[in-house]
């Protein structure tokens, strides 16, 4: 069976697609799992909070948290509000370590490749909170598409079109029509002035 050249240049695209696909969709999955801290694992005691950047104050969805370890050094993550609602937390807009730790702050724990983080309050029950948020999602698959878009456009010209028509119109290039031969302008040479005619005495 004969291909013709518009099958193979549809299979050569469909290859070229499944490659960028390939690449393409496990960095945005990956992507998308370290926004919400799936490759993060720690242990400490969560001592204050304030609000993430550019928050009104008003129904926030999220709060940053300063988290204590055992050895005394601190760090921030910004966790879910229903993961310490309701605990009691300072608020400390400067994010530093109080003078006095109660004893009874609450433990935040995360398992290395979890979706989840686990707070331990002293009194009532442990809360388990999804930290992956499908909004997270938005940013790779925006890169995912652009980058399609960019592969249409220099493959065909167009970022709206998968396989080429042959004919690459692209801004500034002009194409002959195929099987017309290009002819070729030869500069004119210019000959001497006509001599003049005399005049008769």
């Amino acid at each position: 069976m004969t291909r013709t050249p518009a099958l193979t240049a549809r299979s050569r695209a469909l290859r070229q697609l499944a490659w960028l696909l390939g690449l393409g969709l496990p960095l945005a999955l990956a992507a998308f799992l370290g926004s919400g801290g799936f490759f993060e694992s720690y242990h400490a005691q969560a001592v204050s909070w304030r609000e993430v950047p550019r928050s009104d104050g008003v129904a926030d969805e999220q709060q940053r948290v300063l988290l204590l370890r055992a050895d005394g050094s601190s760090f921030e993550k910004t966790l879910p509000t229903r993961a310490i609602s309701g605990l009691e937390l300072p608020r400390e807009p400067q994010a530093l370590v109080p003078a006095r730790v109660s004893e009874g702050a609450p433990v935040v724990h995360r398992d290395l490749f979890s979706a989840t983080v686990e707070v331990t309050p002293t009194t009532g029950a442990r809360r388990v909170v999804s930290t992956i948020r499908p909004v997270n999602a938005a940013i790779p698959l925006l890169a995912l598409l652009v980058l399609l878009l960019a592969r249409n456009l220099v493959m065909t010209g167009s970022i709206f079109r998968l396989v080429s028509d042959g004919k690459m119109n692209l801004p500034g290039v002009t194409q002959e029509p195929q099987g017309v031969p290009v002819q070729k302008k030869t500069p004119s040479k210019k000959g001497p002035p006509p001599p003049r005619k005399r005049r008769g005495r």
